[in-house]
């Protein structure tokens, strides 16, 4: 009898120890899973987050203003949710296709797909943003690199009188926001956070405290070249809104792509630097469609963060508006990546076998 329970016993733990490890298994899976759901070709190029937009269904949004309705978001081709939880809309024109195939010169590689982007609404969305984070606005990236494809019409922006590969001075155009601190898509801070600041959406939903405009500007009224701009915002003294610091100019430059209508690719890197002091960094690196830098950047002594020192990148947007009208309204997306190191050369070695592939390092997304 004795024999029989111990040997039952053994039975029971051994048992039990095979279905630990099947739990633990089950975790790890579920864990990596959830760490890629919104991957898409991330694993094959080695970053963080991919969007090709190919695995995507053909998307077009059904709301006006600042949408963040799941069932309106892009899905991917098995109906599963993509990367995208936000888009604004300031046309009811539903008539275009946002995501999808754009014909061979709008995609980029010529097959696929591609998004359009829209300032004056007609053809698609004027923003679209993911949150990548758990719901703590201290998850997300100290330091961050954004890449993505981009082709702008000849006509896109303002040109000068009597010479079209110069560009017309014009107010502003945003093109990309980096916001730090949200806790999902449409909500900055913690509840108690968000409760403290002004009644304001843009501080509240759209941008945060502490966040980054990038923009393409030119300078020159006699026509100079097309420049990626800088524009750093800081929460303010009160900690309940945000204040808009000096916007300063970089030397990367692009307008060769815009006056050939090429495809090109811009290449971020922000780092926030300590909380309430000016020791931030910008780079940029623009990308001929061949892989080949063309041109660069780099900006220190920045101010990225003010007053919520555990605030990280976390929200990311294309797109904005723009201060004029002429011209042609919409661009191209292809390849959109967010990682924490360096991007471009790896994507080109994988996608065009143009520049030797580094070594990846592994990366954790969250710090406290």
């Amino acid at each position: 009898m004795k024999n029989n329970y111990r040997k039952n016993k053994l039975v029971l733990m051994d048992n039990i120890k095979k279905i630990f490890i099947l739990l633990l298994m089950s975790l790890f899976i579920n864990v990596l899973l959830n760490s890629t759901v919104f991957a898409g070709a991330a694993s094959d190029y080695g970053v963080d987050y991919m969007e090709t937009f190919d695995d995507l269904q053909d998307w077009t949004g059904s709301g006006y203003g600042d949408r963040i309705v799941p069932a309106e978001m892009p899905v991917k081709s098995d109906g599963s949710s993509s990367m995208w939880e936000y888009y604004s809309n300031w046309q009811n024109d539903y008539s275009q296709t946002w995501i999808g195939n754009h014909g061979t010169e709008n995609v980029w590689g010529g097959t696929g797909k591609s998004l359009i982007i829209d300032y004056a609404g007609n053809k698609g969305p004027s923003r679209l943003g993911t949150y990548i984070g758990d719901g703590d606005p201290t998850a997300g990236y100290d330091e961050v690199y954004i890449f993505f494809m981009v082709k702008f019409p000849f006509d896109f922006f303002p040109k000068l009188s009597g010479d079209d590969t110069k560009f017309e001075y014009f107010s502003y155009h945003k093109f990309m926001q980096i916001s730090t601190g949200f806790r999902d898509i449409y909500d900055w801070g913690t509840v108690e956070q968000q409760a403290a600041t002004i009644s304001k959406s843009q501080s509240r939903n759209i941008y945060g405290h502490n966040f980054t405009l990038f923009n393409f500007k030119s300078y020159d009224a006699r026509g100079n070249e097309l420049k990626v701009h800088n524009c750093p915002r800081v929460s303010n003294d009160s900690a309940d809104h945000y204040v808009n610091l000096d916007c300063e100019q970089t030397t990367a430059q692009v307008s060769q792509f815009i006056n050939a209508g090429e495809w090109f690719a811009i290449e971020y890197y922000l780092n926030r630097g300590t909380v309430n002091k000016s020791d931030g960094v910008v780079k940029v690196w623009i990308y001929n469609k061949e892989g080949v830098i063309v041109s660069t950047a780099t900006l220190t002594k920045q101010r990225h963060l003010n007053n919520f020192a555990n605030h990280r990148y976390n929200k990311f947007v294309i797109g904005g508006n723009r201060s004029f009208s002429s011209g042609s309204s919409h661009l191209y997306i292809d390849d959109f990546i967010v990682n924490g190191s360096r991007i471009g050369p790896n994507y080109f070695a994988k996608k065009i076998g143009k520049v030797p592939l580094a070594p990846l390092a592994i990366r954790l997304i969250k710090v406290k």
